[in-house]
């Protein structure tokens, strides 16, 4: 039963007694529900309040990007063509750079002869498939037993725990009686993953598919065994010179060949490259390789940080002896057609993979897309600043907008918006308008954001004139940045400083919209005490007028026993009257 209501009040006295107190407490309770529906306006009030300092405090971000200067140096690159693919990363100059791609990274592959099916047996014995990725790995020994299919082979391949990089498939080149194909190809591409085959099976011979044709300097003419080196000093001295990637190119280099008489090949090309190790300035590992079936030898460096290798031929005297010719020989330890070949400006380059070249430009990343030649220009990129300042506008638009249809008050209905009567408030969209359209004496020849293209609409909007903007990002850059940034030297802030500490007037602790937002909920938990006090002492009141209703209603019951007694006695003696 709440307090103040009895649901059989009124019911003995028969008369309206519940309805009576009903209504009575409906009149005491007015003042409360007013209180009531002042705290739900204040409490639409805060929300709107907040709103508004939440566009406020979005100002002030975008005006500190814009006081920023470090936001003045980014940079982006433009690229006309389609060979390259140029993005800006960091540090990049304000340049053009030509660009010819010769030819795209590529991976290593080799192909073997056709096999009539994958399931065809392509080993005959058992045997060892040998090879190795890139100059510097280890060699991977396979063991294929007798009747080995093409695809058990493929599958050894790619499922031995000691693959460093390499993929085999089948091919099915659809062509005559044996159209199926053994591939092993690198997973990545360059030089430094070119697969080099060593032992072959006897029944499945592979040929090198992609990167074939990289030959370093090897002898023009057959060496016969025995060679016999006799004199000291006199035909056993190789000449050679080092450029690093650096550039540089070394002093020569002699390396003398241990005085003796060899006769075998191998023992020959061991010589040569401990005496070519013992005098390399740059501690290069060198690769000397004697073939038993050409005669011939092979020298290169051996995965070395070498950017070039020249064997001074002429210089050498033992040059005739080990079937030289006098020419010089270079050898590009990094020029092969694995690599992506390009030129920057005229300037050759090598990389091992087509994405991703940072150390070419600085500051830009490259990415080689097709072979042909492209271009690509550096500028500031402005773009984020340009679209603070537009976030900037919007986001003002917007709050003038709705501060102005919210702080009216409607003549014809009477109804008040939401801020009407809040002038310190309303007030706010007239001084951001001043802030955003003042002068700046920075020393340049941008003084305002008119002249950047804002513009004033009709209906009181701000916009911007993207042209303007643009138009002066690229002609005037440095005042441009000066205006936003100020001058420390002048002690001139710019705009971006003097709207944040605007917006921060608004926003901070002790800002206008922090202390609106303050005195409307402590109204509102004011008048919580005072909606619980008032309610309290309703609550008592009609509780004692309740009882003092029941024993009215108790009264009266007695008093209508009474009546009714009264009048049947009056009509009994009335009765023997007559």
């Amino acid at each position: 039963m709440s307090s103040g209501s009895i649901t059989s009040l009124g019911v003995g006295s028969g008369l309206e007694l519940q309805s009576m107190l009903e209504q009575l407490r409906e009149v005491d309770n007015k003042p409360i529900e007013t209180k009531k529906t002042k705290q739900t306006e204040l409490n639409d009030k805060i929300e709107e309040f907040n709103s508004i300092k939440s566009s406020l405090l979005s100002i002030r971000t975008k005006s500190l990007d814009l006081s920023l200067g470090s936001n003045f140096i980014e940079k982006k690159a433009t690229v006309s063509g389609t060979s390259i693919n140029a993005t800006s990363v960091s540090g990049a100059r304000e340049i053009s750079h030509n660009v010819n791609v010769k030819s795209l990274a590529t991976s290593s592959a080799w192909s073997s002869d056709g096999v009539s099916s994958k399931t065809a047996s392509i080993a005959s014995t058992d045997g060892i498939f040998s090879y190795k990725l890139g100059q510097t790995g280890s060699t991977i020994s396979v063991d294929i037993s007798s009747g080995t299919t093409l695809q058990g082979l493929v599958d050894k391949i790619n499922s031995d725990k000691s693959n460093p990089g390499v993929i085999a498939t089948i091919a099915d080149t659809g062509f005559g009686d044996n159209p199926y194909k053994l591939v092993i190809s690198s997973k990545k591409s360059g030089e430094e993953n070119r697969i080099t085959i060593g032992s072959q099976l006897t029944g499945l011979k592979l040929t090198e598919t992609n990167g074939a044709g990289h030959l370093p300097p090897s002898s023009d003419s057959a060496v016969t065994e025995p060679i016999d080196i006799l004199e000291a000093n006199a035909n056993n001295e190789i000449v050679f010179r080092e450029r690093l990637a650096n550039g540089e190119l070394g002093a020569e280099r002699k390396a003398t060949i241990a005085y003796a008489t060899y006769t075998n090949g191998n023992d020959l090309a061991s010589a040569i490259k401990s005496a070519m190790e013992s005098v390399s300035t740059n501690g290069t590992k060198f690769s000397v390789l004697f073939d038993t079936n050409t005669k011939k030898l092979t020298i290169k460096e051996d995965g070395s940080n070498l950017h070039e290798l020249q064997m001074e031929w002429g210089k050498s005297s033992a040059a005739s002896s080990l079937g030289f010719d006098s020419e010089t020989d270079i050898y590009k330890p990094y020029d092969s057609i694995l690599n992506a070949r390009f030129t920057v400006d005229g300037i050759d380059y090598q990389r091992q993979s087509n994405n991703g070249i940072t150390d070419v430009v600085s500051g830009i990343s490259l990415d080689l897309k097709d072979s042909g030649q492209s271009s690509f220009k550096v500028d500031s990129d402005f773009e984020k600043i340009q679209k603070n300042l537009e976030e900037i506008i919007s986001t003002f638009n917007t709050l003038t907008t709705d501060m102005s249809s919210k702080g009216k008050y409607d003549i014809n209905t009477g109804k008040k918006g939401i801020l009407f009567g809040e002038s310190a408030v309303l007030r706010i969209d007239d001084d951001l308008k001043r802030v955003l359209g003042q002068q700046i004496d920075t020393g340049g020849s941008i003084t305002s954001l008119y002249d950047l293209g804002l513009e004033t609409k009709e209906d009181g909007t701000l916009s911007i004139n993207t042209k303007t903007l643009q138009s002066a990002f690229s002609s005037n850059a440095e005042d441009v940045i000066k205006f936003f940034t100020g001058d420390s030297e002048k002690g001139v802030d710019g705009l971006g400083d003097i709207l944040y500490d605007k917006m921060s007037t608004y926003t901070n602790a002790n800002g206008l919209m922090t202390t609106e937002i303050e005195t409307a909920q402590t109204r509102i938990n004011k008048m919580d005490t005072e909606i619980q006090e008032d309610t309290k002492r309703l609550d008592q009141r009609y509780e004692a007028l309740t009882k003092q209703f029941v024993k009215l209603d108790s009264y009266m019951s007695q008093m209508k026993s009474q009546g009714s007694f009264l009048e049947q006695m009056f009509s009994v003696n009335n009765n023997k009257d007559k």
